[in-house]
């Protein structure tokens, strides 16, 4: 006795390219729309100690390449605890409440201050044994973090880092990027 013959084995193969070569097509079509040539995928979480940025570099039809470059700054206290303060000295209008709003969107303590006077460079100052946390705020940020220092004696808004208890303070220069 022999089992009975199936008919439509072909068809179900047919069927299965068929939807393979759908798949590949929407995929194509896709990452033609996502465009550009660097994704930048924040890992960090934001109650942690940590941030991780990713930068995922792409070739021009917008596939991955093989090397991307991780970032990890570790911070050192809670953010959620550890206190921040924006100063604007570059001249725009509301940049301390907008870096500052995009610090609490990251999950830091992060309040605008008064605004000093002009500097032409930006700079992210620590108070002892935070320069680990201002890292991981200029790297927040994007800025770089050689522009990471210890605040100042001479600081000039020391009563506003003196009256919030900031621990890091960043001051926007004019070569803050508008947000």
């Amino acid at each position: 006795m022999t089992a009975p013959r199936r008919s439509g084995g072909s068809d179900a193969n047919t069927r299965g390219i068929i939807v393979l070569v759908a798949a590949v097509v929407v995929g194509i079509i896709l990452l033609a729309k996502t465009g550009g040539s660097t994704t930048k995928v924040n890992a960090g979480k934001a109650a942690g100690p940590s941030v991780t940025t990713t930068t995922l570099a792409t070739t021009p039809d917008s596939t991955p390449a093989s090397n991307p470059s991780t970032t990890t700054v570790a911070s050192a206290h809670d953010r959620k605890v550890m206190k921040v303060l924006v100063l604007n000295a570059n001249g725009g209008k509301s940049q301390a409440t907008k870096y500052a709003a995009k610090l609490t969107g990251l999950g830091f303590n992060a309040s605008p201050g008064p605004d000093p006077a002009q500097v032409p460079k930006s700079a992210v100052y620590y108070t002892p044994s935070y320069q680990a946390d201002a890292t991981a705020v200029a790297t927040a940020l994007g800025l770089d973090p050689s522009v990471v220092a210890p605040l100042p004696q001479t600081f000039p808004s020391a009563a506003a880092v003196a009256s919030r208890a900031a621990k890091v303070v960043v001051v926007l220069g004019k070569d803050a990027p508008t947000i």
